[in-house]
């Protein structure tokens, strides 16, 4: 063979290869799975009692054709302060584990709860459930949430509470 018939067919090889590597990514990019979380007064499930506890919970849902697997809610930054990174918690499993969500269903996960008239964050460390943010009785609270799955990718949102009384909490998306 002639030096332009190998430059010939090493091109074609190559082309092949991209083309192959490309059509991989993009069907996994459909098959993946598509995380959307909300945290809304208006939504169902999002205000919830327990006891004599109210716990403002994030939905996440799975829009996407797979389950996502392995997904994990972490809270990055509390009043714009960077410091730590919270695990949040899944609504009545009381774990960080990851949950795995399938398609088209979703899960909650709690934020922020109020025992009596004291508002903040609960998370998990070391297998014990921790309150690691306290906030003042009247403001404004947000946080960034990151929700990640091990086969999807991460969501980020900044979620806000807009809190008056500890009896008379409203959300604002």
């Amino acid at each position: 063979m002639t030096n332009l018939e190998w430059v010939a067919v090493l091109s074609s090889g190559l082309a092949g290869a991209v083309l192959n590597q490309g059509w991989l990514e993009i069907k996994q990019s459909l098959n993946s799975p598509r995380i959307k979380a909300i945290f809304k007064e208006s939504e169902p499930g999002c205000r919830a009692m327990g006891g004599s506890d109210t716990y403002f919970r994030l939905k996440i849902f799975n829009t996407g054709p797979s389950s996502a697997k392995n997904v994990r809610v972490l809270i990055s930054s509390v009043q714009r302060s960077e410091a730590e990174v919270y695990d949040a918690i899944w609504s009545g499993a009381e774990q960080k584990e990851g949950m795995d969500i399938p398609s088209n269903t979703h899960r909650f996960c709690d934020i922020f709860v109020l025992k009596g008239d004291v508002l903040s964050i609960q998370s998990i460390v070391n297998e014990k459930t921790v309150v690691p943010y306290k906030f003042g009785k009247v403001g404004m609270v947000d946080v960034r949430i990151h929700v990640t799955s091990d086969n999807g990718p991460t969501y980020s949102k900044i979620i806000k509470l807009n809190y008056q009384l500890p009896s008379e909490l409203t959300k604002i998306a």
